[in-house]
């Protein structure tokens, strides 16, 4: 979609908000239509409070009709509140009837979720000063101990380690946490895990079992800052404490990540992160791996978007070359509209060509409705993409996804070629539970049980235990009743640490392989067994780095032997969305490529072996899918690819939508969910949150979510968005004014340059020097596409290239630029980069060129001849003889400050009087407006 198609579409649909006398929300409205032709949708969402400004009940579009449509009254969530405004009972469609008693301070005494039969009751209990204590279960016969904790105040050197105050234990189903020693900032410095003997069911507290004779222990060293200076891990066993890893990070004087080393348990040294460039922002810009390749990340100037992710691998003689090449628009809104990957080759399959573009359309409540991309030949069919090596036929696939006035998703249409194919999606009338047909809508209910957990899907049932969370998966079920199952259990935040799959591996002597999994402080070991017989075992490191990168150490070790075991390092190359596009081994080769569909599974999947493809763990969103399941551990939840949506109801109740199933809003190409909690900007600040707050953590107590706050707060960060809007062209010109001086000599010098190198005589620079070139006025001129355009594409003989390219926020319509005809012979040599080839890669071609950007020659003219390239030589002639024996020329190629020209591309006088002016304004606004700051 264009700029124009976006508009007319989106034209007349705003959001409106009507407020009642006491400022709370008591409706939105939003216009929502997919095409530019249709008559808008008002989808309304209602709010109703108690005299206190206390949320009672809210209603999604879908809900809020006539009472003939809604005849049974549906409403998604009603809530009493106490004196406080504290929510103490509350009713969902989604995720079934709550009830909590809460102490005067906020904490829960007891909760219970579905009252009557078959209620699942927890009792919490608390010391003097209102620290937990311990967590029971409580059912009809029964009250299991879940959970335990102990705190430092009486433990043994206590005021040395920093220990008084603090949870020093924690015992609950995996293990026993233990936290000694703490910072003067309260962080934890040693950590240490042993996990029970029993990985198989779950635990209760009260009776037990025996604990592993192993532990794992964790330390941290941090800085002033809070950053982490070293983290290792150890395993202690009989006594004798074995090093697994020791990390290093290096930060610069802002607390950023610029280096980092890895020890493995041989000793060997590792770099993993060997320098990093920041934005002003303090968003990555460039961070150079331990294998020698470095990654760019070029941003939008205001509103800090991700334009371009480029991969560059080292070569032969100093050379350097992509392998990955990323570049996205934008609408208006910040939507993902297009993402070009032009590090990956051209295919051609039944005389169509295949490139790895992908297109995404939205209606006007910013829904993905149509997406456009590639797949494999045969690819696409089954939920669990089975691994694929080597070169494969590829097809343009375009997938239609259609909604429900309440973001449910109802049908989803796949065309490819052959591969054409319908999904059905029934919505259950009572709620926004859904699954796909031949299950009728009325059926839908009972796959789920009553707080809303999916019970059963594709053959694989689903066990939860008392605090709602999935502990077991039973995939294929034979006739003596033996199955193939998989066993979670999680830690004290509710994330998991380990995983038990058993599975038959003989028919006739019923013989089971178990592969257990435990996670820990990075590390995910994954030990075999044969009927108890240990098989061998290996373990996988994963790091975060600066950027969208993150590195992955392999080592494995078979039983009985005593060579030392071989690590492997793997480097994973995320895209804007967090997923595993790249893996690149420790020399900077490619192992696996892996393109996905827009709510996930794979559309496309190469590696240079099965083998090594076998240990990618980590895939779309950078989440690791499991093997019977083929569900996504996001931490909180688990996300199922083929339904589009989570499969459990959002532990934060309604604070992401009033879909509690809903996945990022139904726009996965712009948003994503770190944890499984909320979606967009502030998913990480929910995650941390959620980790370090005990009253937050999943089972343990329900987050009280203020509704009205929220959407007041929404507003406030609406307005503030607008008021920067609005002051961005007065701080432009107070830049301006700031940096004239250097903006005249530095970007006059840098335009002649680039004017000299495109003249055609080669100078043999190589990829290295000419990045620089290609981050800035490359990255910058793919951003322009929120400008307008009208087309014009490339021939084979000619060229589009400009060296003047200005950011967008410093183009007028009287700036003048040029397009170049150049002869062909010179178009290999220049610059090592100025080629037809080249610059199609670069998503040059096709590009709508205006006056804004280019004022084309006579046909075949020379662009020497042109008359405004000699005026220009002309005007900078000066400037540049001036100071070109005391500039430096690779400080001026980088430097980016924006020039200020006339129509002639000259700065004059009446330029520098227009600033003088707009900055007298500015005075007078800002004395206008502290005097009426002073009067009040």
């Amino acid at each position: 979609m264009n700029l124009s198609e976006i508009g007319e579409l989106c034209a007349d649909t705003p959001r409106m908000t009507v407020f009642d006398p006491r400022g709370l929300t008591a409706r939105t409205v939003d216009f929502n239509r997919e095409n530019s032709t249709d008559v808008p949708d008002a989808l309304i969402t209602r709010y109703q409070y108690g005299e206190r400004g206390e949320m009672q009940i809210c209603t999604d579009p879908r809900f809020s009709v006539s009472a003939e449509e809604n005849e049974h009254g549906y409403q998604n969530l009603v809530s009493a509140a106490d004196l406080l405004q504290r929510p103490v009972h509350q009713v969902s469609i989604d995720s079934g009837e709550s009830l909590s008693l809460l102490h005067a301070d906020g904490q829960p005494e007891w909760t219970t979720k579905n009252p009557g039969e078959g209620a699942i009751s927890q009792r919490f209990t608390y010391d003097r000063t209102g620290r937990l204590l311990s967590l029971h279960s409580l059912n009809a016969t029964e009250a299991i101990l879940l959970q335990t904790r102990r705190y430092g105040d009486g433990v043994d050197n206590a005021e040395e380690y920093n220990c008084r105050g603090q949870c020093t234990e924690i015992r609950n189903g995996a293990g026993t946490e233990t936290f000694t020693g703490f910072g003067i900032s309260g962080k934890n410095k040693i950590f240490s895990r042993r996990f029970w003997s029993v990985r198989d069911r779950s635990v209760d507290l009260n009776h037990p079992p025996e604990a592993e004779t192993r532990s794992w222990i964790s330390r941290n060293d941090f800085s002033a800052s809070g950053a982490v200076r070293q983290l290792s891990l150890s395993c202690c066993e009989s006594g004798k404490e074995r090093p697994v890893y020791i990390r290093r990070n290096g930060y610069n004087r802002r607390g950023q990540l610029i280096s980092s080393n890895l020890t493995d348990e041989c000793g060997r040294q590792h770099a993993l992160l060997a320098s990093a460039d920041y934005h002003a922002n303090g968003a990555c810009q460039q961070e150079m791996l331990g294998n020698g390749v470095t990654r760019y990340y070029s941003q939008e100037h205001f509103t800090k978007r991700l334009l371009r992710i480029s991969t560059w691998r080292p070569g032969g003689n100093k050379k350097r070359y992509p392998i990955q090449d990323i570049s996205y628009q934008y609408d208006p809104a910040g939507n993902v509209t297009e993402r070009y990957d032009l590090g990956r080759e051209d295919q051609y399959f039944d005389n169509l060509r295949i490139t790895a573009h992908n297109q995404y359309h939205y209606d006007s409540c910013y829904r993905l409705r149509r997406a456009a991309g590639r797949e494999a030949l045969n690819g696409g069919k089954n939920t669990i993409t089975p691994l694929v090596s080597g070169s494969q036929q590829l097809v343009n696939y375009q997938r239609w996804y259609d909604y429900d006035n309440a973001g449910n998703m109802t049908q989803l249409r796949h065309s490819a070629g052959q591969n054409n194919r319908t999904q059905i999606f029934s919505v259950s009338p009572e709620s926004n539970r859904s699954l796909p047909q031949p299950v009728s809508p009325y059926e839908v209910e009972r796959f789920f049980d009553s707080f809303g957990h999916l019970k059963e899907s594709n053959g694989v049932r689903f066990t939860r235990d008392s605090l709602q969370q999935l502990v077991r998966a039973d995939g294929i079920r034979r006739a003596n009743g033996a199955t193939d199952y998989e066993f979670y259990q999680y830690d004290s935040s509710g994330q998991r640490c380990s995983k038990l799959s058993s599975r038959i591996a003989d028919g006739i002597t019923q013989a089971r392989r178990r592969e257990t999994v435990t996670y820990i402080s990075g590390m995910s070991l994954c030990e075999y067994d044969y009927e108890g017989k240990p098989q061998g075992s290996h373990y996988s490191l994963s790091f975060p780095l600066a950027g969208h990168s993150t590195v992955v150490c392999l080592s494995e070790r078979e039983p009985e032997k005593k060579e030392i075991p071989v690590s492997l390092i793997r480097y994973n190359c995320l895209d804007a969305q967090g997923s595993v596009a790249l893996e690149l081994s420790a020399e900077g080769d490619i192992i696996t490529q892996e393109e996905y569909y827009p709510f996930g599974g794979t559309s496309l999947f190469s590696s240079r072996s099965e083998s090594e493809a076998e240990y990618k763990y980590h895939r779309y969103s950078n989440k690791e899918r499991d093997n019977l399941t083929g569900l996504y551990d996001y931490g909180f939840r688990y996300y199922a690819p083929w339904l589009c949506r989570w499969i459990s109801p959002d532990p934060l109740g309604i604070a992401d939508g009033m879909n509690a199933y809903c996945m990022v809003h139904n726009n996965p190409a712009t948003y994503r969910d770190k944890a499984g909690l909320i979606s967009g900007t502030g998913a990480e600040e929910f995650e941390m949150r959620d980790l370090q707050n005990p009253s937050s953590q999943r089972g343990i107590a329900p987050p009280v979510y203020n509704t009205s706050s929220a959407l007041r707060q929404s507003v406030g960060d609406r307005l503030r968005s607008a008021g920067r809007l609005l002051t961005r062209p007065l701080v432009s010109v107070i830049n301006g004014i700031a940096g004239i001086g250097r903006a005249i000599r530095g970007i006059a010098v840098r335009i002649f340059s680039a004017l000299q190198r495109f003249r055609g005589a080669g100078n043999g620079a190589d990829d290295l020097e000419m990045q620089p070139l290609l981050d800035d006025e490359i990255g910058d001129f793919s951003g322009e596409a929120e400008t307008s355009f009208i087309s014009r594409k490339a021939n084979e003989g000619d060229i589009i290239n400009n060296p003047l390219v200005r950011k967008p926020e410093y183009m007028k319509d009287e700036i003048d630029n040029w397009r170049f005809r150049i002869d062909k012979s010179v178009l290999m040599d220049t610059d090592g980069y100025v080629n037809p080839d080249d610059f199609a890669r670069l998503g040059l071609t096709e590009r709508e060129i205006n006056r804004n950007q280019y004022i084309a020659p006579e046909e075949d003219a020379d662009y020497k001849d042109h008359p405004a390239f000699a005026e220009l030589k002309r005007n900078l002639q000066g400037i540049f003889d001036s100071d070109a024996e005391t500039s430096d020329s690779d400080e001026l190629t980088n430097d980016t400050t924006p020039l200020l020209p006339d129509s002639n591309n000259r700065v004059t006088p009446a330029a520098i009087s227009s600033l003088a002016l707009s900055a007298s304004v500015f005075m007078l606004l800002w004395w206008y407006q502290s005097q009426h700051a002073y009067n009040r």
